[in-house]
């Protein structure tokens, strides 16, 4: 009996196929959380979630930071239509200066309060 008909697999190969899982899994969930923001229902249990099962997979190295960087930028990507850089641009250009928002949102907006 040779020794390759004892293990299906090599080393090589099973570490490849878990990371390609870790990865695609993970990826799963970026996009569910990234879904969830987007409609303003994200909670600090999911982000902790994602940030143990990013520790875990680095801690039992099966995936580096930058897989894990990578899997990010692609569900961002996914489900944004762009790159967290850009989005961040975006929402940053749309804060109103410090100034405008010591005028009341009804002014700031036009409209009219009835005082009665």
């Amino acid at each position: 009996m040779s020794d390759d008909s004892y293990f299906r697999y090599k080393a090589e190969d099973l570490n490849y196929q878990a990371k390609k899982k870790f990865l695609a899994d993970f990826q799963a969930l970026a996009e569910e959380l990234y879904l969830k923001l987007k409609k303003g229902k994200l909670g600090k249990e999911q982000k902790g979630f994602i940030d143990g099962y990013m520790a875990a997979g680095i801690q039992m190295r099966v995936v580096s930071s930058d897989d894990l960087q990578e899997a990010l930028d692609k569900a961002h990507r996914e489900i944004f239509g762009k790159s967290y850089e850009e989005r961040q641009a975006i929402l940053k250009s749309l804060k109103l200066p410090e100034e405008e928002l010591d005028i009341p949102t009804f002014e700031r907006l036009g409209k009219i309060v009835d005082k009665e």
